[in-house]
């Protein structure tokens, strides 16, 4: 029992005992004199209303377990929400580890499938006149992974290597009509490090001054953004 209510309780049980003794001091001898059943009510009489308090007591009693009984319930229903959230707080952080593992094995390999890739490099070298037009003259230069069997087809000419390793450099010579503007677009195939087939297509735009007879060449990765010019 609480130690507020057990005092309470003393301390009304002494009080009654004595309002008790002092009413029933002056008739003891009497109360000697009396048969069985008369003592019976006497002492039923005196003693029953100490244990309804004591009764009453053990309600307040109960309510006072009961209200700390729902304050435990409650406490651990809170650890138990607390310990859901963190749970869940764990699960996005592990999500959230994953996806950056996801992420970086998928840069990692597509770094690893660009390392096997060629860098190409198109530059126009020269032109010169030849007697059904003029010869363009362009430089491939491959500055990334190896390849092989390349094929370079350009204006109905196809130029084939076996093999174009890292900063080497090839000339095409393409044959065109003798004129100011010229669109020539090489399209390059090859096999990669993984020997997979790959095609590029460049476009080379050449545009002759009317002025100094210099040319003016704009060269076109196969994305459409400029890749170099000369």
């Amino acid at each position: 029992m609480d130690r507020g209510l057990a005092r309470i309780g003393v301390a009304v049980t002494l009080a009654y005992a004595a309002f008790v003794t002092w009413l029933v001091w002056p008739k003891v001898l009497g109360i000697a004199g009396l048969d069985l059943n008369a003592i019976g009510d006497f002492l039923a009489g005196v003693f029953g209303p100490l244990s309804i308090f004591w009764l009453i007591l053990g309600f307040f009693q109960q309510g006072h377990e009961l209200a700390q009984n729902n304050e435990s319930l409650r406490r651990q229903a809170d650890e138990l929400q607390a310990s859901v959230e963190q749970q869940k707080e764990l699960i996005k952080v592990s999500e959230s580890h994953h996806r950056v593992m996801e992420e970086t094995a998928r840069l990692e390999q597509a770094h690893m499938a660009m390392s096997l890739e060629p860098r190409f490099s198109l530059n126009f070298i020269k032109s010169d006149i030849v007697p059904k037009g003029r010869m363009f003259i362009l430089s491939l230069t491959n500055a990334g992974h190896a390849i092989t069997c390349v094929k370079i087809s350009l204006a109905g000419h196809t130029f084939e290597y076996p093999m174009l390793d890292s900063l080497q450099a090839i000339e095409i010579h393409c044959p065109h009509e003798n004129v100011r503007e010229v669109v020539l677009r090489p399209l390059v195939q090859y096999l990669n490090g993984l020997e997979q087939e790959r095609s590029r297509v460049f476009n080379v735009y050449l545009k002759k001054h009317l002025v100094d007879e210099i040319w003016n060449v704009e060269v076109e990765a196969p994305n459409g953004t400029p890749f170099g010019n000369s």
